[in-house]
């Protein structure tokens, strides 16, 4: 399952303590599982993602052990009491807007283990009729497609506790026996699992959707069976719809016949094992387009007035079907493959088996494609990230959610090796090193959480802690397994992995076992170190030289506190080394302790530097050397690894004195674009009017020179860094990106706008929220800028970016949350009055999500009016959630604390000190403290 929310990086650390309510409010909405293997804060070159982040509804936290019940809250499959084979549903949905359909569900078992008398499945709110036991030749239904009514043997007892079905056999089933059982049901809009989507007053797009999702335990919402990844199982749907609806599902279209009354039925069949969260079922209207790769029929279902963008969004489907192939040594492991595009879809896309559903901003429109890296494009990661799901999710899947890495890591790290295999090693390492750091800030020592995690309570935990460890570190472990193999037993283990465990449920040590077979070393340490303990170690590595003794002097260490419970890292570590004489020396060490002092021969003092140039070692690296050192490195190191950490490492150390080098760096066409993109964001690092006047001065060489002569990306970043500075020379150069023709780039500028003072900077954001962009990625940003600074335009934006109209059902939530925000300890005004009446109609929205934050908004705005309104919903007995949340927004409006007012009289004071400090020039031997205080105060 891949990520689908938008990230908001780089945020002022002060002012996201002010707005924190309404992030955690977020969260209970729609919770960030973090975004792919390849980046989440800011620039990601390899997949682009920065603007996704994985979406589940609801908010879980670990399980706690209990003192008083001493219960273990170690998680563990849930036992299998039967072997299911087969499922088959014939569904009959009289009318997408009536929200229901009725169901008839065979259910094809053995009794494996022991003999049963009774046997208990998952199954949630199925208004359930009636459950047979059908005669023997009900089991032929595993071989056969042919759809007919079979014979019943006996009728059976049953009830249902909470989402668990129980079932009573007057005749027990001997072990080894195969049975068939029926069950009739009737859905009535489900609250979890499958999703009717309806048209809303003034939305574009007028028509039905349904839709499911089932990862990681909601398919019990609208099947009964065993709703959890240790059992595998064959499946088919028969759905009958009204015409001209289409249906799809998993497997093979066995037929299609329309049926002379206005409907169709649309019969589906997988013949290969899958486990039961893969299952899925979409109907709509949509344009369907088809082609051919290898004997694999490939299949795109797009929203009709979105047709034109079908061949642009998935035309590279069938080149990485070829590569993962190749790479795998394993051709796609299914006759067909399709990508759905459907609205509201909660999260980037999910990996059903044969067909992927997405939402729909993940196709490209014109706007999109003219503005998309010449590389791997946002779109396009998330694309290649669901095909490598085939392979790892689908035909060999997790048994258990605690080993969650073995699906997304493997998914994540598919978009590290695409990018690899379509635009080059540089892409692939600039990448990783994104990884490196995005990892290294979401996974501290004392995070209590490794990566095989069996205390996750609720399955969710385990898509979004520590930001998503099992996307970022899990995929950042495979890039490591690699390098410490090298490519010919990496590849050897994986390839032999899958042939040994396709159609199989696995855990960690099966994966160990492989690479261990193929590489003829043992990984128990490297396993155990990395996917069962905690954290990543924040490492600093120092550089002087010895001129006596002709030899540069590296110290190692690792600074966090260390204990039994959490001793140093350990693995081996490169460095290179180039002298002023053009001397190239690499070494590699063992690193086992807190410290070490590591001494190497080199005839003159060294002109460049690399720490783990290739990112084997996973660590939150601190680079320090020679200033002169540094500034060579950010071209002469020999990765594009290490000459981002130069960069980096070159702004903290040499302070102001590193503008002009920054600046030259940024300004060669000829440098691999990302170190282009860090010299930028470093240039927001440092503090000064010279950086910022050298920040100015690019955006405006860059904006003179036809868009299509510099890399959006470069000026992006640009737009990013400037808002990390003050002054009219940052100012007047954002004003002026916010006319780019690139959106990324004016979203970027709209978001640094932010902190700056004057009524022209809310007409600059004003005019950039009326662009709007491809799937309203501008107007977010600009709203976000207005709300931060409370705008006079903000109120009436937030109303009019909550309507329908809104591509997205994210894009509504978040101006339902800048409503709240703006009603926040304020007086009433007109427009906070209109903006009262519209989260009072937005509370019962068909979206439960926009619903859920119009009720949080409410509680946030303390809107007393609506009091009863909330009081009905805190009574509704079948919306738990709801309910909850009604009761949470009433204990917020008799909640007297946290005025609005108080907020700003301080965010007035944090602005006043910002500009104080911004007026003290650093001195490059005196800038620690300085840059210190500034970090602490969010000023980078």
């Amino acid at each position: 399952m891949l990520p689908g929310f938008p990230s908001q990086r780089n945020m002022n650390v002060i002012r996201s303590r002010f707005f924190e309510w309404g992030l955690q409010a977020m969260r209970h909405l729609v919770v960030p599982a973090s975004i792919l293997f390849l980046g989440c804060s800011g620039l990601h070159a390899m997949a682009g993602e920065s603007d996704y982040q994985c979406a589940h509804a609801g908010f879980h936290a670990p399980a706690a052990f209990n003192e008083v019940t001493g219960e273990n809250p170690d998680h563990f499959p849930e036992e299998q009491e039967i072997d299911i084979e087969h499922i088959r549903l014939e569904m009959n949905f009289p009318g997408l807007e009536t929200k229901s359909a009725t169901v008839v569900e065979t259910i094809v078992f053995n009794a494996a283990w022991e003999m049963r008398s009774d046997i208990t499945l998952d199954a949630r709110d199925l208004d359930i009729q009636g459950i047979e036991r059908l005669d023997d030749s009900a089991l032929s239904i595993t071989q056969s497609s042919e759809v007919k009514e079979f014979g019943t043997r006996e009728g059976l007892d049953y009830f249902v506790d909470g989402d668990r079905l129980h079932i009573h056999f007057p005749t027990a089933i001997g072990k080894g026996e195969r049975a068939a059982i029926r069950l009739r049901y009737s859905l009535h809009d489900p609250k979890d699992g499958m999703f009717w989507i309806e048209p809303l007053p003034n939305d574009p797009d007028q028509r039905w959707e349904v839709w499911t999702q089932g990862e990681a335990s909601s398919n019990r919402y609208w099947f009964a069976g065993h709703d959890y990844p240790n059992d595998r199982m064959t499946s088919e749907i028969v759905a009958r719809v009204p015409l001209p609806n289409v249906v799809s599902a998993a497997g093979t279209l066995v037929s299609r016949n329309e049926n002379g009354d206005g409907t169709v039925t649309y019969h589906w069949r997988i013949d290969q094992t899958h486990v039961n969260y893969l299952t899925s079922l979409v109907i709509g209207l949509f344009d369907v387009q088809r082609g051919e790769v290898d004997g694999v029929q490939l299949e795109y279902y797009v929203p009709p007035q979105r047709a034109g963008d079908s061949q642009r969004s998935f035309a590279k489907t069938a080149e990485m079907i070829r590569t993962f192939g190749k790479l795998f040594d394993e051709p796609f492991p299914y006759p067909r493959y399709a990508q759905i595009v459907v609205r509201d879809f909660t999260s980037g896309g999910m990996e059903n088996v044969t067909a992927t559903t997405l939402a729909a901003r993940m196709l490209v429109g014109e706007s999109m494609a003219r503005h998309s890296p010449a590389c791997v494009s946002r779109s396009e990661s998330v694309i290649a990230h669901e095909i490598a799901h085939s392979w790892f999710g689908d035909l060999i899947t997790c048994r258990n959610w605690a080993h969650l890495w073995l699906n997304e890591g493997w998914a994540s790290y598919a978009q590290a090796l695409w990018a690899e295999a379509s635009c080059g090693k540089d892409e692939y390492a600039y990448g990783i090193w994104n990884r490196r750091r995005e990892v290294a800030a979401n996974d501290p020592l004392d995070s209590q959480q490794p990566l095989v995690f069996h205390r996750h309570g609720d399955p969710e935990v385990m898509f979004r802690f520590n930001d998503s460890a099992v996307y970022d570190k899990g995929g950042f472990i495979l890039h490591m397994l690699r390098r410490k193999l090298g490519d010919e037993a990496f590849w050897k283990g994986t390839r032999e992995y899958i042939d040994k465990y396709r159609n199989q449920v696995v855990e960690t040590a099966q994966f160990r076992g492989a690479m261990e077979a193929a590489s003829g070393q043992d990984l128990e340490a490297f396993f155990r170190q990395w996917c069962e303990t905690p954290g990543t170690p924040p490492v600093q590595v120092a550089l002087t030289y010895d001129s006596r003794e002709r030899a540069a002097i590296i110290t190692v260490e690792q600074t966090a506190k260390l204990t039994g419970e959490s001793p140093a890292f350990r693995g081996e570590m490169k460095f290179f080394l180039q002298s002023r004489g053009g001397e190239v020396v690499e070494r590699t060490f063992d690193v086992t302790l807190r410290k070490h002092t590591f001494s190497i021969p080199l005839e003159k003092a060294p002109a460049a530097f690399a720490v783990d140039p290739d990112a084997a070692f996973l660590m939150d690296l601190t680079l320090k050397a020679p200033v002169n050192v540094l500034r060579d490195s950010m071209r002469q190191a020999p990765t594009v690894i290490g000459r981002c950490d130069a960069v980096h490492a070159y702004a903290r150390e040499a302070g102001s004195n590193a503008t002009g080098s920054l600046r030259d760096l940024v300004r060669d066409a000829d440098m691999f674009y990302g170190v282009r993109v860090e010299a930028a964001l470093a240039l927001g690092e440092v503090s000064g009017d010279g950086a910022a006047n050298a920040l100015a001065t690019l955006a405006q060489e860059m904006s003179a020179r036809a868009p299509e002569e510099t890399d959006w990306r470069v000026r992006e970043a640009i737009a990013k860094a400037l808002g990390q500075h003050r002054g009219d020379a940052a100012k007047n150069a954002l004003k002026k990106l916010v006319d780019d023709p690139s959106d990324p780039v004016v979203a970027a500028a709209a978001t640094s706008l932010v902190t700056f003072f004057g009524s022209d900077i809310d007409e600059m954001l004003m005019r950039a929220f009326e662009r709007r962009g491809e799937n309203e990625r501008i107007a977010t940003a600009a709203l976000g800028a207005m709300t931060k600074r409370a705008s006079a335009q903000a109120m009436d934006a937030a109303i009019r970016l909550s309507d329908a109209t809104a591509s997205h059902f994210s894009t509504r939530v978040r101006a339902i949350q800048s409503m709240g925000e703006l009603l926040e300890g304020r007086e009433s005004s007109g427009d906070d009055d209109k903006a009262s009446g519209r989260l009072l109609e937005l509370v019962n929205d068909p979206r439960r999500q926009v619903g859920s934050a119009a009720i949080a908004a409410i509680g946030r705005g303390k809107l007393k009016p609506a009091i009863p309104t909330l009081q009905q919903l805190a009574g509704k007995t079948d919306d738990a959630d709801v309910a909850t949340a009604a009761r949470n927004a009433m204990t917020a409006i008799n909640d007297k604390k946290g005025t609005r007012s108080d907020v700003m009289a301080l965010e007035e004071k944090v602005n006043a000190l910002e500009t104080r400090l911004d007026a003290l020039e650093k001195t490059p031997g005196d800038s620690s403290q300085q840059k210190k205080r500034r970090r602490f105060l969010g000023i980078f």
